[in-house]
């Protein structure tokens, strides 16, 4: 009863709320119970699908969104997670507005999640201007089979790892020299700043011997440094 009346109602409306209160008090709900009266509802129940055979339900923009560049832009929809129903969901672009040149880049919504879904859309023709309430997305629903998971909520956060923060240097290579001023830490802890030249094809970072720390102990290489100048004898840290 209560679930029929979360889904013709709304988690919201006063009648749930009363029968939500009649059934439960404060000394009788669990967090289990409060964990599956969340999961009943969300914005899936909001959204009805185009017609009875549709595997997903149409997303709309919520702002006006004109494009001026090719780059990938967000764009805030008019739907807020949670999904409900302990659902997860692909987020892909319509084919008819990738026939008008404007393409979705695919995501996917996590059944915790409970910010703005946000839409990623790019053009390769601009300017295009994308007016608020343009469908150009859908959601497909789906239910995570996923076997084992940590107990850590995803909330609001989007567009990140959950994991290790990863630093990813981006930098503009025009006539001055690419440098960046970065941080080399020892193992045990000790560290220097450098202003060094960007170089994004190496997979080892090479510091004039002149710049390194005496109290860094340090071993000839099996191999040597090749540049202009010829091979150079090169030593790599003892840690």
């Amino acid at each position: 009863e209560t679930k029929q009346a979360v889904s013709q109602y709304g988690l919201s409306s006063p009648f749930t709320r009363s029968l939500i209160e009649h059934l439960f008090t404060a000394n009788l709900l669990t967090p289990h119970d409060t964990k599956q009266i969340i999961q009943i509802a969300g914005c899936l129940d909001h959204c009805a699908a185009a017609t009875a055979g549709s595997a997903g339900v149409d997303l709309a923009t919520a702002v006006n969104t004109t494009l001026v560049t090719s780059v990938v832009a967000l764009i805030d929809s008019d739907q807020q997670g949670p999904l409900g129903h302990g659902l997860s969901a692909l987020l892909i672009g319509r084919s008819s507005v990738s026939r008008q040149g404007i393409f979705v880049v695919p995501g996917l919504i996590d059944a915790d999640y409970t910010g703005i879904i946000k839409i990623m859309v790019y053009t390769l023709t601009p300017p295009i201007t994308i007016p608020q309430g343009s469908k150009i997305a859908q959601l497909i629903p789906f239910r995570s089979m996923v076997p084992r998971s940590l107990p850590k909520q995803r909330g609001t956060g989007s567009f990140g790892s959950t994991g290790s923060p990863e630093v990813l240097l981006a930098i503009d290579i025009a006539r001055d020299k690419p440098e960046e001023k970065v941080i080399v830490t020892h193992p045990l802890g000790s560290s220097i700043t450098l202003t060094m030249l960007i170089d994004t094809g190496a997979d080892v970072t090479i510091l004039p011997i002149a710049n390194w720390p005496s109290a860094w102990p340090l071993v000839f290489a099996a191999m040597n440094v090749v540049g202009v100048g010829g091979p150079q004898r090169t030593m790599i840290s003892q840690t």
